[in-house]
């Protein structure tokens, strides 16, 4: 009994562990793990690639600028729908139609999947693979 106890334990401690490091990335890490993943889905150009950076980059400048902001949750939360609507517009510009269709499907999938573990309000999903 105490054995399964520590091992519940154990589990439960490295599960929160793993969830906090994911929580706690920095802007730059968190536009890596995104760039990684639409590199490897999309197949991006070296371009493609820094134009992209960019606009994540700068993303996630803003959005971290908001989050810090509580003073009006309703109006940072319009102001991020916002600025995810126009980054989006402005990755769409850069991809090609192929890969616009590959990055609608990309973000479909992630949406599903955060609306599957309860997280229905992901209106900008953090692309991972």
């Amino acid at each position: 009994m105490k054995k399964l106890l520590l091992i519940a334990g154990l589990l439960t401690g490295s599960a929160l562990f793993a969830n906090a490091q994911l929580l706690d990335k920095s802007p730059e890490k968190r536009v890596n793990h995104q760039m990684k993943a639409l590199e490897k889905n999309l197949k991006l150009d070296a371009s493609q690639s820094e134009k992209i950076t960019n606009i994540l980059t700068a993303r996630a400048g803003k959005v971290d600028s908001l989050k810090a902001n509580n003073a009006d949750k309703k109006a940072n939360r319009k102001a991020l729908k916002a600025l995810a609507q126009t980054s989006e517009e402005k990755i769409n510009s850069v991809l090609t139609a192929d890969q616009q269709k590959s990055y609608a499907k990309l973000k479909e999938t992630r949406k599903a999947k955060a609306k599957k573990q309860g997280n229905a309000a992901m209106d900008e999903p953090s692309i991972k693979s």
